[in-house]
C-alpha cells in the first residue's frame, strides 16, 4: 500500500477551494465591487490547484487570473467554470 504524503494537505485544499467557489460567488454578484476579491481568489487558486493535482481548477484560475493581469474583466462563464471546477474535486 502507499501513501500520500500529500492526502492531509490535498484534503485542507480541497475544503478551503470550496470556501472560496462560494466567496466567489458572491463577489462576482456584487458586480464591480467585488472585481477585486475574484481577481485575489483567483491567483491564489492558480497557483496552488496544481501543487495538489486539481488541474481543471488551475487551468480555470489561470483563465480569469490571465483575464485580470490583462487589464480585462473575466468573461462570465470563465468565472462560472472555475467555481464548476472547484463543484467537482
Amino acid at each position: 500500500m502507499t501513501v500520500d504524503p500529500l492526502a492531509e494537505l490535498r484534503d485542507r485544499f480541497r475544503k478551503k477551494a470550496k470556501e472560496e467557489a462560494s466567496a466567489i460567488r458572491l463577489a462576482w454578484a456584487r458586480g464591480a465591487e467585488g472585481l477585486q476579491d475574484v481577481e485575489h481568489l483567483a491567483h491564489g487558486l492558480a497557483g496552488a490547484a496544481g501543487i495538489f493535482g486539481f488541474v481543471e481548477v488551475g487551468a480555470a484560475a489561470v483563465a480569469v487570473d490571465g483575464r485580470f493581469a490583462a487589464g480585462e474583466v473575466p468573461r462570465e462563464e470563465e468565472v462560472d467554470a472555475l467555481v464548476s471546477a472547484i463543484d467537482r474535486i
